[in-house]
């Protein structure tokens, strides 16, 4: 007897593994985090350099949060995490979003 994986079970299993994230705004919009696995070649390149980085301690940290945010959930959306959360709200938020996404769970 052999398995049948179905289309829609997979897409349902991926879908849980790699779920976007979302984060509220101060006037209730939800903006939404996208998976690392989601992001294009390009970007997750630039994410990943930015990870390697932010412990430069030449880089402002507003512009760390601003940057990779900005390429999790567009420049918008980066600007109002940062005036809503503030950059150590940010830095939280990117934490627990880095939590969240890790591969390996």
């Amino acid at each position: 007897m052999s398995n049948v994986f179905s289309l829609s079970d997979i897409r349902a299993a991926a879908e849980k593994k790699f779920a976007d994230q979302h984060a509220e705004l101060a006037n209730g919009e939800t903006v939404t985090l996208k998976n690392p696995i989601r992001l294009t070649v390009e970007e997750r390149k630039a994410f990943a350099a930015l990870s390697d980085n932010d412990g430069d301690n030449d880089r402002d940290v507003s512009t760390f949060a601003l940057e990779a945010f900005t390429l999790l959930a567009g420049a918008r959306a980066a600007k109002a995490i940062l005036r809503d959360y503030k950059v150590d709200g940010a830095l939280v938020l990117l934490e627990r979003y880095t939590e969240a996404t890790s591969a390996g769970e």
